[in-house]
């Protein structure tokens, strides 16, 4: 039947596809024919699928809600956008889907506390939390997103390093005025 869908519809792509059903057959089916496959129910069932829910409304819940509101916590980086759709993975059955989602949401967060260490740092314009911040950005996956952190660390970079450079002459000159010795003033001119 799958292949009957595919002949018909070539742009059917069986590997994301996914075979719901609630007998051993039915995963065996999609197994074979390379999709995802998720089993429905508490028969008893020899083969393992990719996933197992009791209902096949606990299933839809994963694939509605849970893939909604954290596309949508992706998008807005918002932190009651995260936190609904947190409430929302934490409430489904364990299993590979809600792992899924979870790890998706636990990269949002990775990626606001360091957007927040960044803008954090870029108001302090201390090495130390530029430094910080750093380390999580590092930590994040690579992708356009942690790109522009990278981007926005360097000229945080450029602008503490022209600070340093700036007070330590200062530093040079206040010492060469208080001092009037040749070595300090020929220090402070270098």
């Amino acid at each position: 039947m799958a292949y009957f869908a595919q002949n018909d519809f070539s742009d059917i792509d069986l590997s994301k596809s996914i075979m719901v059903g609630d007998m051993n057959s039915d995963v065996e089916f999609g197994n074979n024919a390379g999709m995802k496959t998720i089993f429905v129910g508490d028969n008893e069932l020899t083969l393992n699928p990719d996933d197992r829910f009791e209902t096949l409304y606990d299933f839809a819940k994963v694939l509605w809600y849970g893939k909604v509101d954290i596309e949508l916590a992706e998008t807005t980086k918002a932190e009651a956008d995260i936190t609904h759709a947190q409430t929302l993975v934490s409430a489904l059955p364990d299993g590979a889907k809600k792992d899924e989602l979870q790890n998706r949401l636990d990269e949002i967060s990775k990626y606001t506390e360091a957007e927040k260490a960044v803008t954090e740092a870029e108001g302090s314009l201390k090495q130390a939390d530029k430094d910080q911040a750093e380390l999580l950005v590092n930590d994040l996956m690579d992708g356009p997103e942690k790109d522009a952190l990278v981007d926005r660390l360097n000229d945080l970079q450029d602008v503490i390093d022209q600070k340093s450079g700036e007070q330590k002459a200062e530093e040079k000159v206040e010492k060469a005025e208080g001092s009037w010795s040749q070595e300090d003033l020929q220090d402070a001119r270098d």
